[in-house]
C-alpha cells in the first residue's frame, strides 16, 4: 500500500469522524433542549396575558444552535429573544413559579443531570479511538 492510499484512508477516516461529531452534538443539544423544555416555567409571574391565559413564550423562545470554530463544534442551546428579555432572570433567581415540576436553572439542571449520558452518546457514535483523539486536540 503506498504512503498516498494511506494518507487518503486517513482523510476519510477524519472527514468521517467530523461528520459523526457534528450530528452527536446536534442530537445531543436537541435532546438538552428537550429536556430543558419540560422543566422550562410557560408563563412566569408577570408574563400572564390580560385574560388570564398563559402565553408559553419563554419555553416557545427555546432554541439550539450548532456553532462551528475551526476543528470545535458546540451544540448552543438558550432562551430568550427581543420578547422573552426575562428568560435570564427566571433561570437565575429562584421564585415560585406556579406551575408544577417547573422552575429556576431550567437549562443547567438537565445538563448537570444528563453530562455524563451526553458524553457517553458522542463517544459511541463517534467512535471510541476517535473519540480520544478527538479530545486530545482540544489540548
Amino acid at each position: 500500500m503506498a504512503i498516498n492510499d494511506v494518507l487518503l484512508n486517513f482523510d476519510k477516516v477524519i472527514k468521517d469522524m467530523a461528520r459523526k461529531a457534528e450530528k452527536a452534538v446536534s442530537e445531543v443539544g436537541a435532546d438538552l433542549l428537550k429536556e430543558s423544555n419540560e422543566i422550562c416555567p410557560i408563563s412566569p409571574i408577570g408574563t400572564v396575558r390580560k385574560d388570564g391565559t398563559k402565553s408559553g413564550d419563554l419555553r416557545k423562545s427555546g432554541k439550539l444552535k450548532l456553532e462551528k470554530k475551526g476543528n470545535s463544534i458546540a451544540a448552543v442551546v438558550s432562551y430568550g429573544d427581543s420578547r422573552v428579555t426575562y428568560a435570564a432572570a427566571v433561570h437565575e433567581i429562584n421564585k415560585n413559579y406556579n406551575e408544577p415540576g417547573t422552575g429556576w436553572k431550567y437549562l443547567e439542571r438537565p445538563l448537570k443531570k444528563n453530562a455524563k449520558r451526553y458524553l457517553n452518546y458522542m463517544r459511541k457514535k463517534i467512535g471510541d479511538k476517535l473519540w480520544l483523539h478527538w479530545q486530545l486536540q482540544k489540548y
